[in-house]
């Protein structure tokens, strides 16, 4: 199963882009601020997404600079040589739905807070999983 879920803010975000005027396939990147706790401290990672076709188009339009949302995305593996040959690899997070969350009327940092008490009440009430209890 290739399915990967974030629940961040846009950090950065480009314009709507075709691939020239004959294809109207448009697409999207954007930077997705996705916090996370390590031992009791947060860390914000940040993940560059490409949406395609109408997903792309609703973010250009509904999306801005901190924006929060949920993005539903699968993981692509392209290959590639470069200059001196070699095989390279490179993994892209391709979103496939995305989910607004928040509004963009209240203070950043009144949202940032809400959020970061809302991961960490979730992950300390989550009970730890042991080895044992793993279904496979």
């Amino acid at each position: 199963m290739n399915d990967v879920k974030l629940l961040g803010r846009i950090a950065q975000i480009s314009k709507l882009n075709k691939k020239n005027e004959k294809n109207e396939k448009k697409w999207i990147n954007f930077t997705l601020a996705v916090n996370r706790y390590v031992k009791g401290e947060q860390q914000t990672d940040f993940i560059q997404i490409t949406a395609f076709g109408k997903t792309a188009e609703l973010i250009a339009k509904y999306c801005n600079k901190g924006s929060q949302l949920i993005v539903e995305a699968r993981l692509k593996v392209d290959k590639y040589k470069d200059k001196q040959g070699k095989t390279k690899q490179q993994l892209s997070v391709i979103a496939e739905n995305i989910y607004f969350c928040g509004s963009n009327n209240t203070k950043k940092e009144e949202k940032d807070d809400e959020l970061d008490e809302q991961l960490k009440e979730f992950f300390e009430e989550a009970p730890a999983q042991k080895e044992d209890d793993l279904p496979y």
